[in-house]
């Protein structure tokens, strides 16, 4: 059985004149937190992982550049995938796309190992306060860690485990249910391989395959075998999406690696109601609970995509 993923969550107090965007202050702290893991691990001292021996094995390999799989479980997948996945705290305001910094200056972000070594958890209490505190590439180097909290999270494979996607239908299940799904930062989403811009267009199975995805990424990086989805799919074809609540906003971000060149941030904020038959609805919120934290995929990599469930009504028993 792989190792349960676990959240490191990070409270970070910035000086009164830092103000940044919740993506802005994502990038500093995954640039800082590469930098400084690198610095503190890195046996051979090279400019580059690149022709290293140790490739994919040491600690920052394992988690920055984990070896490419040997059997990947999808033709797009034969790449690295980091085994972590960083994201701004989800906003006690559903659906705002809030400014990352409080009046008081306090900045709240999640570091999420997806299969870490026992030795990585140890790592990661010892490191993380030297990524912040007078880092000088972390805003300047005026960031101060007043929290760190380490959780272990339920292991998405466990979420579904016991949960059925098409269970025998009774009364209860044919009955009319909804769920609302929160998008906190730009969820990019493509539809019918093209960039949807238009929330009147989305489909249900769109958010099925947004999930699917993920949990593809992390059955990869875990060594799980992974479910089959068609009866997931099918739960999804089911329901019904009312998009009044989103609304699709672009952004720029500044790269501080390409000479400040901007790139696009686009997609969607909001809320979107799901509507069908509970046992679908049942079906949906189980897969979606089980992916949404684990912020996997490259239009999450700079807190893009970041989503919470409305918790779930009392008429779906089960799901408390």
């Amino acid at each position: 059985m792989p190792t349960p993923p676990h959240r490191f969550c990070l409270s970070i107090r910035l000086p009164a004149s830092e103000r940044p965007h919740p993506v802005d202050a994502t990038i500093a702290l995954r640039s800082a937190f590469g930098w400084t893991f690198r610095r503190q691990v890195c046996l051979t001292r090279a400019s580059s992982c690149e022709g290293c021996p140790l490739r994919g094995r040491c600690a920052y390999g394992r988690i920055f550049d984990p070896a490419p799989p040997v059997r990947p479980l999808h033709p797009s997948l034969t790449g690295r995938i980091p085994g972590f996945a960083l994201r701004p705290r989800v906003p006690a305001a559903a659906g705002a796309f809030a400014t990352a910094a409080t009046t008081t200056g306090e900045l709240g972000f999640e570091l999420v190992l997806i299969a870490p070594a026992e030795g990585d958890l140890l790592l990661m209490k010892a490191l993380l306060p030297r990524v912040v505190n007078g880092n000088r590439g972390f805003f300047g180097g005026s960031g101060v860690l007043e929290a760190l909290e380490v959780t272990a999270m339920p292991a998405p494979l466990d979420v579904l485990e016991g949960a059925t996607a098409q269970p025998p239908v009774d009364a209860a299940g044919q009955q009319e249910a909804s769920l609302t799904l929160h998008c906190h930062t730009p969820l990019a989403i493509k539809q019918d391989n093209a960039e949807l811009t238009r929330a009147d267009t989305l489909r249900a199975e769109t958010l099925w395959r947004i999930a699917w995805r993920r949990l593809t990424q992390y059955c990869q990086l875990a060594q799980a075998a992974l479910p089959d989805a068609q009866p997931w799919r099918a739960a999804a074809l089911g329901l019904r999406c009312d998009p009044s609540g989103l609304r699709y906003e672009r952004h720029m971000r500044r790269s501080a690696t390409q000479g400040g060149r901007l790139h696009p941030v686009n997609g969607f904020v909001g809320s979107l109601v799901l509507q069908g038959r509970a046992s679908d609805i049942r079906a949906l919120s189980r897969l979606l609970a089980a992916t949404l934290p684990l912020q996997l995929g490259k239009d999450t990599v700079f807190g893009l995509g970041v989503c919470s469930l409305e918790p779930m009504a009392a008429t779906l028993p089960g799901l408390g």
